[in-house]
């Protein structure tokens, strides 16, 4: 049982470290280049990993590094609408069932359903 605790400590502590080195990095980098090197794929693998976490319990940790995340979110949607587009159709999340990613991000509480609503009259 002490080792599955210092693993979910570990994990959740170098995914806190990964997020706060994004949020540090120049926007243009993050969402420029990183889209093109795989920054999407680490993006899915926290969305997944929150969306678990939220069906088994929730931590305070698990509320800081989903802030984290929002900040991250709220950057990529401002600077690159059509990347962000792009990624919230996509069905390539490891999460199939749940279709669109929008889905998923309205799942986490990373998105609003009100919200989502208002865009897609725009």
């Amino acid at each position: 049982m002490g080792c599955h605790l210092e693993t979910t400590f570990f994990s959740h502590t170098i995914r806190s470290l990964f997020s706060s080195f994004c949020v540090s990095v120049p926007v243009p980098v993050l969402f420029g280049c990183g889209l093109n090197m795989g920054f999407l794929d680490f993006l899915n693998a926290n969305v997944r990993l929150v969306f678990v976490q939220s069906q088994i319990r929730r931590t305070e940790r698990d509320f800081r590094l989903r802030d984290k995340l929002k900040e991250l979110f709220a950057t990529f949607r401002k600077t690159s609408p059509a990347g962000w587009e792009k990624w919230m159709a996509s069905k390539d999340h490891g999460l199939g069932s749940l279709g669109e990613m929008r889905n998923v991000m309205i799942c986490c509480d990373f998105l609003d359903p009100k919200e989502i609503v208002k865009i897609e009259r725009t």
